[in-house]
């Protein structure tokens, strides 16, 4: 007879599981806590429970150590009667709350048809189920560990296949056996610190290759963005560079400005300059002079440089300059030259030995750059040769080419 109820009852609840599914109900898993096991615990109700509360209140509250309840816990409700129940839930001395009702006796799956009403002195124990049944569905795989499994130590000696391994050793056998990536094999590398890629070390401390990380590339220029980056019209931004810093210009480079302002500057000296935009042509136009009188007492053929002008257009240019004697009774021998070389043509004169200046010019062709240079000799030291407003007259002309400067 009893048989017969138990099949009945059973398959009552598989009706009552069957309707209640199609109204959306799932039965649920118990999910991985771990209960708390305390030996020896066993109290009665405070109050009476019904099928569907989800909190319950106990007598005692303390175990046999005296310490109040407290923690995830599992309990057994009138055990050995009718209506006896295994349920969960959370523990703070004598109240319970979060109760998970109706624990499967199999698997300690939950089931709202194994809840059962309890009157207020109902039993209430702490039993090893449904504590170990949930354990044994964590390890079964039906349910996932709580928390994270560790060992005491990390050099735990992994040998079988089928041992689990610390984070220590699967973090040492992951690049294991890997080679260092070189040119030609891919494997590993190691981040370069700011400093090895300013010194340019190749290889770091692990012996693999040195590769810059992605943050110290930038299109700026920053304490620690050193590497540069084109921007999106692929020039590069002048951060990068120390405009503070003296340049040495070597080859030709052009300007393509209409006008090119140096501010506060001084040159020095210039060799090849070309002005885009512009050449000379001769004509009655003073641009250049060095009027300042000065003189040589070099004699017998040996004429020696008394004034220079260095011009900085292409093109043809009047050389105007004045010069007299020393003393009367001897002639004076001037002479143009164009980098040290006398020009080809009507560039030298022989002057009567006169103390009042006369003038003298020539016509021409000069490069961008050129020195022009008025050299003379005498006849010894007491009749030597004087001169005087040494000019360059030319008149700036347009040209299609523009002009390149070699600084």
């Amino acid at each position: 007879m009893e048989n017969i109820v138990k099949i009945i009852g059973t398959g009552l609840s598989l009706i009552v599981l069957t309707v209640a599914g199609w109204f959306g109900y799932q039965e649920s898993n118990l999910g991985a806590t771990i209960p708390i096991s305390i030996a020896v615990f066993e109290t009665t109700l405070s109050s009476a429970i019904t099928t569907t509360d989800t909190s319950m209140t106990l007598v005692t509250g303390t175990d046999k150590s005296g310490d109040s309840l407290n923690g995830y816990m599992c309990f057994t409700l009138d055990g050995g009667k009718t209506n006896e129940e295994f349920v969960c839930g959370t523990a703070s001395s004598t109240a319970v709350s979060g109760l998970l009702r109706g624990l499967d006796p199999v698997d300690a799956a939950t089931s709202t048809a194994l809840a059962k009403t309890h009157r207020a002195g109902s039993n209430v124990k702490i039993t090893d189920w449904p504590a170990l049944g949930i354990i044994s569905r964590i390890l079964n795989g039906q349910e996932s560990f709580p928390n994270k499994i560790y060992y005491a130590t990390d050099t735990i000696s992994i040998t079988n296949r089928y041992d689990i391994p610390t984070k220590a050793y699967v973090d040492a056998v992951a690049t294991s056996g890997a080679a260092n990536s070189d040119y030609t094999t891919a494997g590993l590398v190691e981040l370069a610190t700011t400093s090895e890629i300013v010194a340019g070390t190749a290889l770091g401390a692990t012996g693999a290759y040195l590769v810059a990380p992605n943050d110290l590339f930038n299109q700026t220029s920053t304490a620690t963005n050193i590497i540069p980056v084109t921007n999106s019209s692929g020039k590069l931004s002048q951060g990068f560079l120390d405009l503070t810093e003296a340049y040495t210009w070597t080859g030709l480079h052009t300007f393509s400005t209409a006008t090119t302002t140096i501010a506060t500057a001084t040159i020095s000296y210039l060799t090849n300059v070309q002005i885009a935009s512009a050449a000379a042509t001769t004509s009655a136009n003073l641009k250049v002079s060095s009027d300042a009188v000065a003189s040589t007492t070099a004699t017998s053929g040996l004429p020696v440089k008394v004034k220079e002008i260095q011009t900085y257009l292409p093109g043809t240019v009047r050389v105007y300059f004045e010069i007299k004697a020393s003393d009367t009774g001897h002639n004076m021998f001037p002479a143009v030259y164009v980098n040290g070389t006398q020009c080809p043509s009507g560039c030298s004169w022989t002057v009567t030995g006169s103390t009042s200046y006369a003038s003298y010019d020539v016509s021409i062709s000069a490069n961008a750059g050129d020195r022009i240079q008025l050299y003379a000799y005498g006849f010894d030291a007491s009749y030597y040769p004087i001169v005087q407003n040494f000019r360059l007259y030319y008149t700036e002309i347009s040209t299609s080419t523009r002009g390149v400067a070699n600084l």
